[in-house]
């Protein structure tokens, strides 16, 4: 009871009530519910929801019952533990102690004449002791880190079951929204008094293993004490074997060559025979002395693989221990910094299992060699026959006895070989064994590492302390002693390659030949543009001149970083100036490639048709970055690698900052709305999401790197430094990715303007060849001249083109920002640990109170931005990949593309919605209250939606479909959630309700074939010929080539009207595309045919009839004005 008293006040009284409370009372016992289970399930009286609902209870309450019997138990053991503990942990401290006082030198059970099979034997039960115990060890190392925090996490345990027991009060008084069964009634009320008494029982478990605690605490580090101290004596006997066994191999390998040796002497000058085979006894012996040594060499890697996966193992528990104990402090990120730059990479792993695998299979095939030949020589008398199958008797028998030892020494060396071959391949799968545990050690630790390293700081705040040191630290920096001992190492003699000789040779022979090379960049720039000779391979010249001119000064420094790293005395400067160096060549090579790029006369200018004044921007910027940014970075590299703390300096934290202004400068004068070197770039995709985002750009471009900076202030080095190199990687990648778009976009308009070019040349000969009259020769020159090429443009190329050509950037571009950004990723893993609120939700079988985290949070707003560009791009993309490749009509490639819509956002939804916690259970209450209101409230925009996805799925119009709906005859050009759009002929759009589709009449003209028949009537006069006229009309429908064949054109005398003779022509077309026109064609075919037979078309005539009977009155009245003067 005293430790109750000790334990913080409001929760020990839980304690000391549970503990006083004596047995709990069981509700109800575990076979009793699993006979109701039975029961239930094998009700036929009930309805099946009312049943599943009756058994989904009554299991929960099987579940709570299970689980108060396993902390019955739990709470027995603790028991037991508080009294037997203390005994336990004094005799192993005294056995401990005994064998610390009593050690003498550990022995072995064999001798050192043993049979090398006896001590095999015997280092193979002293390796699996080792691994039982080291695995033992590990557990017990893994419970105590675990009970490090486990009375924090216990007491916040009971806070949950206190408040849970509370909800359970309050469930039992409530009573059910709707009436219930008595079953499910009584049902529910066995599940709420099993949750009560596991909960009851789970906190008299917390007590006693509280407790408990310190006793089973004391338990588990003696139990470890004890076990770490036999694992150090079994260590010594397996290095005590090995050593002995090592010694023995080799010191048969060694007799055994020996022996060959001088067998081999002995046959000299006898018969060739006997030379050639001791010949090869000798070479298998010094094979199997040769293979000795290479099994010593793989059972010491063996050794050094496990110790290395012993120390990352054990950094890695300490460090998680520190952690949990102080939390992410400035020491402990030092210590992880290290131990980050220290473990090797999965690069190195992978290369070691490859060499490893392949000396397996190289052993053996050499062993499946040795046995076969053990086989055939085991039958000496057939193996001596076949060796002596060309010689005579007499030399036969002159030369046996000697064969035979010589077969005999063979066989005893392919014994010793096969043997040494199998502890080969043994020690090889040990290895292996070894080396994939180290490797998961180190995947471990470094995932571990990858998740907090980022939230670290790496030291102070930079203060006005740390700024006055700048000068001591540039004069460390710059010491002569350091860069003498670099000069020096540049020009050792003994380790002077031509490596160095080579660049230097290049560097210079490129001085004299630059501008050479400049001068073939701008030809081939000269010869863009000319419609005949242009060429793809002009743009892929003057890349590979731009790529010359950019790598020559990069190699050069490749060539003396890697030149410094040759030497192994080197001094730790020196390497470090090598790492900063190899750092260097790249990042200059990039921004170098892209400043020649920008050059007059270049490749963006000329080639891509940028705008100058705005590539001179970029040449100065690039140029800028170049000389603030590179020297920045060199330092940084440098510094890291010669010393870490220097970097936690002010040189280095200054360093860090120019990177980051460097940076932040660039990305202001390139994505300055207004006068950036881009505005031109974006003025002319006014209609693109660049255009619309372009003050988000250049926001998030400032606002990443004054981040950056600030943490760099704070001490967050690391960190800063870290997201700086992505963020410079992530530009170097755009940048590439627009130069890869210019060049595929110019390959596809010479392709395309090649094509007009080939069509424009295919017009004018048919053009020539219609007029005889024409000079060919002069007419080809004169026609030639008139054919000129387009003029590159990005508008020009097709949509599809476009829109494919975009995907695939916008591909190309998240597969390398997740490449640049995978290592910064693992950081994320921490938001995990930031709880924004709590849902219930079923985990393990039980309904428990689940976290929704910070990274559920970010998760699901990335889900919808993937969402939202998704339902944008991916139904365009299925066109162009898929659905224009299948037989299938366009309105089924739009009904495709507006259910893939549709499903996107409804997983969009879902996904979203249950990584925030929501589930159907909670909010099917809520769908049906606004099922009700909508049916009411907003039934015709539901009934839009519902016929909507009719259309959609019954197709009783698509897209392309002529139609006609009420007064409105048109084209479907877009089918909507809530009303489809129709494009009438005059090209007005009409918007019509779908359920105007599925309620009203619609005529379809095009629903199930798109034939469709056109009515030309013409009238001609009294008195025509009528054959004639029909026959002309005939002509003309046979001559129009959109007039379908079959079924064939009828000409019809319809009738004899008031002014004219009827006649009509039908016809037939395959679509509604040319409608208008082939009707415009026919009428004007027909009125030129008529009118050059002399054929008049009528028109409206009236005769006028005057009454006679009566006299006419009939005045002639003159109404111009009168003049002065006339009568």
């Amino acid at each position: 009871m005293l430790f109750c008293v000790l334990l913080p006040a409001g929760w020990g009284q839980v304690a000391i009530s549970a503990e006083t409370a004596g047995a709990l009372k069981q509700p109800v016992t575990a076979e009793a519910l699993k006979a109701k289970i039975k029961e239930a399930g094998d009700s036929a009286e009930l309805e099946e929801s009312v049943r599943n609902k009756l058994v989904e209870r009554l299991r929960r309450a099987l579940n709570f019952i299970e689980s108060a019997a396993a902390n019955i138990a739990k709470t027995d053991d603790y028991r037991a533990a508080r009294d037997t503990a203390p005994s336990e942990t004094q005799q192993l401290r005294k056995r401990l102690e005994s064998v610390q006082k009593t050690t003498a030198d550990v022995e072995i059970k064999v001798r050192e004449d043993s049979p090398i099979e006896a001590i095999n034997q015997e280092l193979i039960s002293e390796k699996a002791n080792l691994a039982a115990v080291s695995a033992k060890l590990t557990q017990l190392e893994t419970e105590l880190a675990s009970q490090t925090d486990r009375p924090s996490r216990a007491r916040n345990r009971i806070s949950e079951i206190k408040l849970r027991l509370e909800q359970i009060a309050l469930a039992e008084k409530e009573t059910p929204a709707e009436p219930e069964l008595p079953r499910l009634a009584e049902a529910r009320s066995l599940s709420l008094e099993a949750e009560k008494y596991a909960l009851d029982t789970e906190i008299q478990m917390l007590d006693q293993e509280l407790l408990s605690h310190q006793a089973r605490n004391e338990l588990l580090q003696a139990q470890r004490d004890y076990n770490a101290s036999s694992l150090g004596r079994i260590q010594q006997r397996v290095s005590m074997l090995e050593s002995l066994l090592s010694s023995r191999r080799v010191a048969e390998a060694v007799q055994a060559k020996t022996e060959a040796q001088e067998a081999e002497r002995e046959f000299e000058g006898k018969h060739p025979l006997l030379q050639d085979l001791a010949s090869q006894n000798t070479g298998l012996g010094q094979k199997i002395a040769r293979f000795a040594r290479v099994l010593d060499e793989v059972s010491a890697m063996d050794d050094q693989a496990r110790q290395q996966a012993r120390k990352v193992t054990d950094d890695y528990r300490k460090t998680r221990q520190r952690l949990d104990i102080a939390g992410l402090s400035e020491e402990l990120g030092e210590v992880m910094l290290r131990h980050r730059r220290l473990l090797p990479s999965q690069r190195e792993f992978m290369r070691e299992a490859e060499q490893l695998q392949a000396d397996i299979s190289e052993a053996s095939l050499r062993q499946i060699q040795f046995e076969e030949e053990l086989r055939n020589i085991r039958n000496s008398d057939a193996y001596i026959a076949d060796l002596t199958a060309g010689l005579d008797a007499a030399e036969l028998d002159a030369i046996r006895d000697d064969l035979t030892v010589l077969v005999e020494n063979r066989t005893s060396l392919l014994e010793k070989a096969i043997q040494t071959d199998r502890d080969y391949l043994t020690a090889l799968g040990e290895l292996d064994f070894a080396r994939k545990q180290f490797s998961e050690a180190v995947r471990s630790y470094e995932t571990f590492l990858s998740e907090r390293l980022l939230w670290v700081r790496s030291a102070g705040l930079l203060g006005v302390a740390a700024l006055q040191g700048i000068p001591e630290d540039i004069v460390h920096l710059l010491s002569p002693t350091n860069w003498l001992g670099v000069l020096g190492d540049l020009l050792i003699p003994t380790w002077a390659t031509p490596l160095l000789a080579l660049a230097l040779l290049i560097a210079l022979l490129f001085v004299f030949r630059r501008q050479r090379v400049y001068r073939r960049l701008l030809a081939m720039g000269r010869k863009v543009g000319r419609p005949v000779s242009d060429r793809f391979q002009y743009t892929m010249q003057a890349l590979g001149y731009s790529l010359v001119i950019a790598a020559v000064w990069p190699f050069l420094l490749v060539a003396v970083g890697l030149q410094l790293s040759l030497p192994p005395d080197a001094t730790l400067f020196s390497r470090a100036v090598s790492h900063g160096l190899l750092w260097l060549a790249p990042t200059f090579f990039f921004l170098q490639v892209f400043r020649v790029v920008c050059l007059k006369g270049g490749l963006a200018e000329v080639h891509f048709r940028w705008s100058r004044h705005s590539l001179t921007k970029l040449q100065r910027e690039f140029a800028r970055l170049m000389m603030i940014y590179l020297p920045a970075g060199f330092v940084v590299v440098t510094l890291v690698h010669f010393d870490a703390a220097a970097l936690a300096g002010a040189v280095g934290r200054v360093a860090i900052i120019v990177a980051q202004v460097g940076l932040a400068m660039f990305f202001y004068h390139v994505f300055e709305p207004n006068n950036g070197a881009l505005k031109w770039y974006f003025t002319r995709r006014k209609h693109t999401v660049l255009y619309r985002l372009r003050h988000l750009w250049f926001v998030l471009s400032l606002s990443l790197p004054a981040v950056f900076v600030v943490l760099s202030v704070f001490g967050f080095l690391y960190t800063a430094g870290t997201l700086t190199a992505s963020l410079a990687r992530t530009l170097w990648l755009v940048i590439s990715l627009v130069i890869v778009h210019q060049l595929v976009v110019r390959w596809l308009l010479l392709a395309q303007r090649r094509l007009a070019y080939k069509a424009a040349l295919e017009r004018q000969e048919a053009e020539r060849a219609a007029k005889q009259a024409r000079d060919a020769s002069a007419g080809s020159e004169r026609d030639t001249e008139h054919i000129e090429m387009p003029e590159i443009d990005l508008v020009s190329l097709s949509t599809e083109s476009r829109k494919l050509l975009n995907m695939a950037m916008i591909i190309t571009g998240a597969v390398g920002m997740y490449l640049i950004w995978s290592s910064v990723l693992p950081a994320l893993g921490i938001l995990d640990e930031v709880t924004l609120w709590h849902h219930m939700g079923v985990a393990d079988g039980e309904e428990k109170l689940l976290p929704v985290t910070l990274a559920d949070l970010g998760m699901a707003i990335l889900i919808m931005g993937i969402m939202v560009l998704a339902t944008r791009q991916f139904p365009a993309f299925l066109e162009m990949v898929l659905l224009q490749r299948l037989r299938i009509t366009a309105g089924a490639r739009y009904t495709a593309k507006t259910l893939s819509r549709y499903i996107i956002i409804a997983t969009g939804v879902i996904v979203v919605a249950s990584l925030l916690g929501g589930s159907w259970s909670k909010i099917q209450w809520l769908v049906a209250a606004l099922g009700v209101g909508i049916g009411f409230g907003l039934q015709e925009i539901v009934a839009n939606f519902i016929c909507g996805l009719i259309i959609l799925f019954e197709r009783p119009i698509r897209v392309g479909d002529r139609v006609k709906v009420g007064e409105v005859e048109g084209f479907v050009t877009r089918i909507q959630i809530r009303a489809t759009t129709i494009q009438t002929l005059d090209r007005s759009e009409f918007l019509v309700p779908n359920k105007e589709f599925i309620t009203g009449q619609l005529l379809n003209m095009s629903l199930t074939d798109n034939i469709n028949r056109i009515l030309v009537s013409v009238g001609v006069a009294y008195g025509s010929d009528v054959r004639q006229a029909m026959d002309l009309m005939q002509q003309a429908a046979s001559e129009n080539t959109r007039v379908l064949e079959e079924p064939q054109p009828l000409v019809s005398f319809e009738q004899f009207g008031d002014n004219s003779l009827v006649l009509n022509l039908r016809c037939f077309l395959d679509s509604l595309e040319f409608r208008l026109a082939t009707i415009s064609e026919l009428h004007t075919a027909i009125n030129d045919k008529l009118n050059a037979a002399g054929i008049v078309i009528a028109f409206p005539q009236r005769d006028i009839h005057l009454d006679t009977l009566a006299p006419l009155d009939i005045r002639i009245q003159d109404d111009r004005p009168r003049t002065e003067g006339a009568s």
